[in-house]
């Protein structure tokens, strides 16, 4: 039943990972719901934005993700990250893991300074029943009343900046897991596709060689029975089985070609998208 949902899947949206679903179901067995819920997130929402752009004719700008600042990712260096799209976004997601880390840690401090300012209050009020209240200490109140209110704002920030990256993070990792298990597949194809190349053209060659024999038995069979052929025979017949072969043959590793290319536009593609995603996420932190 998956398979054949699969199958389905990518003959509409990807007919390059056709090839490729057995490995893609068995990197998933046991968790197919996961797969094509992670699927339809990166296509189906992916055409839909495509198709209301093309509707409209106006600049259409996908759901806002969650504003955060340039600390609160880390330093990406483009440039210096290889050309496997997943394994880049494997690596965003620890720098999103580690910036969780830290805003916990933060929000750690935060949470024992406020306890500090609370028992610090407490004390400060039982002062004022003890003690007649004087203009210092109700100042001092004061300014220790807004000290807790900023830290308190201050926690209700970094937990919604916490919750967020947590969901960020999630999200990432099941499509990397996507990414990792199609990237696989087709490194597979890859591998059989340039060995059949290698077997065609060895069979050219051989087809050459069995054409040249060939060629030499009429030659023979020719003279054996007294009638020579002219020049402009016998390259005709060598034109003629030539072309037939070239066509052949070309057919065939002109096939391969395409399923290579269609190969490298699936990984440019990738590419591309995890290099999108690494940009929303900068211009977001901005």
């Amino acid at each position: 039943m998956y398979k054949e949902q699969l199958i389905a899947f990518y003959k509409r949206y990807n007919p390059a990972c056709l090839e490729s679903v057995d490995e893609i179901l068995d990197i998933f067995k046991g968790r197919e719901e996961e797969l094509f819920h992670v699927l339809e997130e990166k296509y189906v929402a992916q055409e839909k934005f495509a198709t209301t752009r093309s509707n409209t004719g106006t600049s259409v700008t996908p759901t806002a993700l969650p504003v955060y600042s340039v600390d609160d990712f880390g330093d990406v260096e483009l440039d210096k990250v290889p050309r496997n799209g997943s394994f880049s976004l494997y690596a965003l997601c620890e720098r999103l893991s580690e910036a969780l880390k830290a805003k916990r840690d933060e929000v750690s401090q935060l949470m024992t300074r406020l306890q500090s300012v609370e028992g610090q209050l407490k004390e400060c009020s039982r002062i004022r029943t003890a003690a007649p209240v004087s203009e210092l200490s109700e100042r001092r109140d004061f300014e220790r009343t807004s000290v807790n209110c900023e830290l308190a704002e201050k926690l209700r920030s970094c937990e919604n900046k916490s919750t967020s990256l947590g969901v960020k993070n999630r999200e990432l990792r099941r499509e990397v897991v996507v990414l990792q298990a199609e990237n696989e597949a087709l490194r597979r194809q890859r591998k059989i596709d340039e060995d059949t190349l290698v077997d065609l053209q060895k069979l050219v060659d051989e087809c050459k060689q069995k054409e040249h024999c060939l060629l030499e038995k009429i030659a023979a069979r020719e003279l054996a029975t007294g009638t020579l052929l002219r020049e402009d025979e016998f390259l005709e017949i060598i034109r003629s089985s030539q072309q037939q072969l070239r066509a052949f043959y070309e057919d065939k590793i002109s096939t391969m070609q395409d399923e290579m290319d269609r190969f490298y536009s699936h990984a440019s593609a990738c590419i591309r998208e995890k290099n999108a995603i690494i940009d929303t996420l900068k211009s977001e932190s901005i």
